[in-house]
């Protein structure tokens, strides 16, 4: 299963880099890879406030991943759209 999650994520990521490719198909793909990171990351969050009452550990242990990952995005957008400013 992560290869296979691996092989789609590489091949969008090289499409949306792409200039030969139609806007049109880069921005839609692009969506839904901010969609699907988006989704976990608020399920990361949602899932450390709803454990807020039951167990502390937990809680903070999912605001930490919550927050890790969106370091992780939000560098990776950098690098993407800094490479694609430079091409």
């Amino acid at each position: 299963m992560d290869i296979l999650f691996e092989i789609i994520f590489d091949g969008i990521i090289e499409i949306v880099k792409n200039k030969k490719i139609s806007k049109y198909i880069r921005y839609p793909l692009l969506g839904i890879v901010s969609l699907v990171y988006l989704f976990v990351l608020l399920l990361f969050l949602y899932i450390g406030v709803i454990m807020i009452e039951k167990n502390i550990l937990i809680t903070l242990l999912m605001i930490g991943i919550f927050i890790l990952l969106l370091c992780f995005v939000y560098k990776f957008y950098i690098l993407l759209f800094k490479e694609e400013k430079h091409e």
